[in-house]
């Protein structure tokens, strides 16, 4: 019998914890998951995504130089600090520094820069919506991993304009609660 109980008791935590996990946006209204298609569209676009950035990093350490972005890559070409570059593809981030030759490989997969390299971004299942704001003009997205949201949160700040979405932000929050800010500033 309390063998049975318990049986009983973990199947029910598992589908309470499993609920929990299922991540998309049907919790969202109708309104509100037609802007995350639109947000979408926005990442999945075929044509590649250019233009200068800044970085705002832990301890306020900063960067700039110039990017590109196309579904599943993204790639940072430091001006500040010289010789830096970061290269992200297939759930991967390579840092190299040309100055002193160094290589630095980091897995993407428990990390929030990992939520933007899917290929094709789809903002339902594995990923989770856990906030979307609206103002005029602006729209932020955040998002985390569906089955392990404590991992981390990418948030995405999207301008409005005539002729569509364009990113002006990530940030990302890592599972140490540290920041990273992106500011982008696409080539027209």
């Amino acid at each position: 019998m309390i063998t049975k109980f318990r049986h009983l008791a973990f199947m029910g935590l598992a589908a309470f914890l499993s609920a929990c996990a299922s991540g998309g946006i049907s919790h969202l209204s109708p309104s509100d998951q037609a802007m995350v298609h639109d947000v979408e569209n926005a990442l999945n676009r075929p044509q590649p995504v250019t233009g200068a950035f800044e970085q705002v990093g832990p301890g306020n350490w900063a960067g700039r130089g110039h990017f590109t972005y196309h579904p599943g890559y993204l790639l940072l070409a430091y001006d500040v600090p010289h010789g830096l570059r970061a290269e992200a593809e297939n759930q991967h981030l390579v840092v190299t520094d040309k100055a002193n030759g160094a290589v630095t490989r980091i897995g993407l997969a428990r990390h929030p820069l990992g939520l933007l390299l899917r290929k094709p971004l789809r903002l339902t299942r594995a990923i989770q919506v856990t906030q979307l704001v609206q103002t005029p003009g602006l729209l932020r997205i955040s998002l985390a991993e569906a089955a392990n949201p404590s991992q981390g949160l990418l948030s995405l700040d999207f301008e409005k304009t005539p002729a569509g979405l364009r990113l002006k932000n990530l940030i990302g929050t890592d599972v140490r609660k540290q920041q990273i800010q992106l500011s982008l500033h696409e080539s027209p």
